[in-house]
């Protein structure tokens, strides 16, 4: 290394830029306290991990069995109940966030509001805890256990697990994830401690029950008394000391929990743990007490792939919540847990089928023989439930009903369990398999609903559009749009044509030209054009690609015409066609005018490859969509004011597909004069159509269909722009 490369302060070596990227992965999660929970959740994982280790040795096959089942009633109800707290999470996420910059002391109802909840929940855990003493019976019966006291202390463990939730649940939603890090290692720590203590004196199943119940005593009450100030503001004013970290001054305007809210975060988070667990609960009712053993014990270390996704998960939601789940910060949040977990739980799958035996004989000893052989099976059936986990709250911070999904996962599992069960391998399989299913149809609607369209900016105005952004005040007759990147030479003739054209017919117009990033310097061509015309051309630009329906959509909400036009920049549709749209807009004022390349009087010469795609493509609208428009993806339109300021705020596509939807939508709010005109294309126009092309208009018109049919989103009314 020469001495100038040592003393260069912009050289990297790779190992800084990995920390970089590593840093820029993870900031997101980690921040505000994220790493403590973080590291805290790990801890708990690895001290669940040791006590169930401690005790398949203590205990054996036979009683371990149905120990993890009971540990897994536990998992399955508490995590039900605890989609009451991501509820009050995702509420307190909210008022925080919207009350920022507000006045503190104007937000004076959020203690006599949680107090209210908090008298609810004890008289709720309450009830549940009679209900499930009275339930008893029949999981001892279902179970085979030959005592009825291990149900007896699962019973009284449900009162503080529900009253918990609302302290733990305002903790996380103000993001002190160091006061929870310290709760939850407090109640594991005594889990593991008391649960071993007792197994050793020979209390048995007994004894880890009664540990299970004094943790979750430690649950409840420690959080209790980090909330105390809000509950109990009169004994315990804003002024006390407070453990771990004094509260935020702001009171919420209200703490209310809606039913519909609350209930899908049941149902969701619900499902999903009891897709987790299914497999171990099902097991002793149709398996030997050893074979059921032995899968118990293959489950337990396949779940090592399972300790950092719930806590990545934990620390992502309230950020995501606190941006209903859409727009950059939550997209980017979402990516990064996303990534982490897919990451740490394969390396972990991966690194346990290498040394199944080794890891089986480590962990468990030589009493558990029959787990080698359905380990790996379900450690990387534990990878597929670990990325559903980041994609669950996803859909819950969106209110998405696409999270009740993992239900379908554990219909399919207790099927393919209930029928197929000769041994633990065969019950591994049908777990890999539904597991795979339940991430697809997660992973789908979350693929397929867009987030929110990125902020761009610009040199020439300063552009800051959602998908919902206002349109411009109508001023002129038309305004023509023509997105272009990297258009090459024929553009500056083509847009002064455009303008002459527009100019012949008397009417008043202007013309927007959007750079979609371009990078060929396309738009200083039209310098010179712009300051020679400058009440008729503006051109606008951002500096990143983003799609030909992103620069349409940013033209549009600027554009000031009663119609507003759009028409590609390559010149292949000639600038004189525009004088028949605006002759027959003039006569007939359609809802939208659109070029049709299959009209009887069109000019047009192309591929027959290029006339297999349209043909197909439009087979496809027609079927799903039953549009009859006989060329949606032409290079020019008009469309009325009214229909733009009405559609335009529910559009969300960037690419090819943004004429499609314009169509959809329009129809589905009611409108349907749509009407074709002949046109001249004057070249080939073929060279963008490519087999990844047509991949990608397809998912986009796919996306479409989900939005319309599936979400109803194009039903909602759109939010107010920012």
């Amino acid at each position: 290394m020469t001495t100038t490369e040592k003393a260069d302060p912009n050289r990297q070596t790779g190992k800084t830029i990995l920390k970089k990227l590593w840093h820029s992965s993870t900031s997101n999660l980690t921040g505000g306290g994220g790493l403590a929970l973080l590291i805290s959740s790990f801890m708990v994982n690895i001290t669940g991990f040791l006590l169930q280790l401690v005790l398949s040795r203590l205990l054996g096959p036979y009683s371990y069995g149905a120990l993890i089942a009971l540990f897994n009633i536990t998992n399955v109800v508490g995590f039900s109940l605890g989609a009451v707290q991501v509820a009050i999470t995702q509420t307190v996420a909210e008022e925080s966030h919207s009350a920022d910059g507000k006045n503190h002391d104007e937000l004076t109802g959020y203690p006599s509001s949680i107090y209210t909840l908090f008298v609810k929940s004890a008289v709720v855990g309450a009830v549940g805890m009679v209900g499930f003493l009275l339930f008893g019976p029949t999981i001892n019966n279902f179970l085979h256990l030959n005592d009825v006291v291990p149900v007896i202390w699962l019973g009284l463990w449900v009162l503080p697990s529900i009253v918990a939730l609302l302290p733990l649940g305002v903790l996380l939603g103000e993001m002190r994830f160091k006061a929870v890090a310290v709760v939850m290692f407090s109640a594991a720590i005594t889990r593991l401690v008391v649960a071993i203590a007792l197994v050793e004196i020979g209390m048995g199943i007994n004894g880890a029950m009664l540990a299970t119940l004094a943790s979750v005593l430690i649950s409840c009450l420690l959080p209790l008394w980090l909330v105390r100030h809000r509950l109990f503001p009169n004994l315990f004013p804003e002024k006390s000391i407070h453990l771990i970290k004094k509260p935020s001054p702001i009171k919420y305007s209200s703490l209310k929990l809606k039913l519909k809210d609350t209930t899908l975060s049941i149902v969701a988070l619900g499902g999903y743990w009891m897709s987790t667990s299914i497999d171990t609960f099902l097991t002793p009712h149709f398996l030997s007490h050893k074979n059921a053993g032995y899968y118990a014990a293959a489950v337990t270390t396949g779940r090592i792939v399972l300790f950092l996704p719930a806590a990545i998960a934990m620390v992502a939601f309230p950020r995501l919540a606190a941006a209903g789940g859409r727009g950059a910060h939550a997209r980017r949040t979402f990516i990064q847990a996303l990534t982490v977990v897919a990451a740490l739980s394969l390396a972990a799958a991966v690194v346990i089928a290498l040394i199944p035996h080794l890891i089986i004989n480590i962990l468990f000893g030589n009493k558990y023989p029959g787990s080698v052989g359905i380990v790996t099976t379900v450690s990387f059936a534990a990878v597929f439930l670990s990325v559903i986990n980041p994609l669950i709250y996803l859909h819950l911070a969106r209110r998405s009903h696409s999270s009740v999904i993992p239900w379908v996962g554990v219909l399919l599992a207790t099927g393919g369990i209930s029928v197929f069960h000769s041994s633990p391998e065969t019950v591994a399989i049908v777990m890999l398999i539904t597991s795979c299913i339940t991430m697809l149809l997660m992973f789908i609607p979350a693929w397929f609903a867009e987030n929110s369209t990125p902020t761009v900016s610009s040199p020439k105005a300063n552009i800051n559009l959602s998908y919902n952004s206002p349109i411009a005040q109508s001023e002129l007759d038309f305004s023509v749009v023509i997105p272009f990147y990297n258009p090459g030479p024929r553009f500056h003739p083509h847009v002064r044509d455009i303008i002459e054209c527009l100019a012949s017919r008397g009417v008043t117009f202007e013309v927007l030209a959007v750079s979609d990033g371009s990078t060929d310097n396309s738009e200083e061509s039209l310098k010179e054009l712009e300051a020679e015309k400058p009440n008729l051309l503006q051109v606008i630009t951002y500096p990143t690609n983003q799609g030909k329906g992103e620069a349409l959509r940013i033209g549009l909400s600027m554009a000031k015409g009663r119609y507003l036009g759009f028409i590609d920049a390559d010149g292949d549709i000639p600038a004189s066609q525009l004088a028949n749209f605006i002759c027959f807009i003039g006569e007939n004022k359609p809802d939208i005018a659109y070029g049709n390349k299959r009209h009887p009087n069109s000019k047009v010469n192309y591929s027959l490859l290029r006339r297999l795609y349209s043909w197909g493509y439009q087979d496809l609208i027609k079927l799903l969509f039953s549009l009859d428009i006989a060329d949606t993806q032409s290079g020019i339109k008009f469309i009325k004011r009214e229909v733009i300021e009405d559609v335009l705020p529910r559009m969300v596509e960037k690419r090819f597909a943004f004429d499609l939807e314009l169509f959809v939508v329009a129809k589905h709010l009611g409108y349907n004069n749509f009407c074709d005109l002949p046109i001249e294309i004057v070249e080939r126009f073929g060279s963008t159509v490519s087999p990844r092309a047509v991949k990608g208009i397809i998912l986009d018109t796919l996306a479409i269909f989900y939005r319309l049919k599936i979400l109803k989103f194009y039903s909602a009314t759109p939010r107010p722009a920012r």
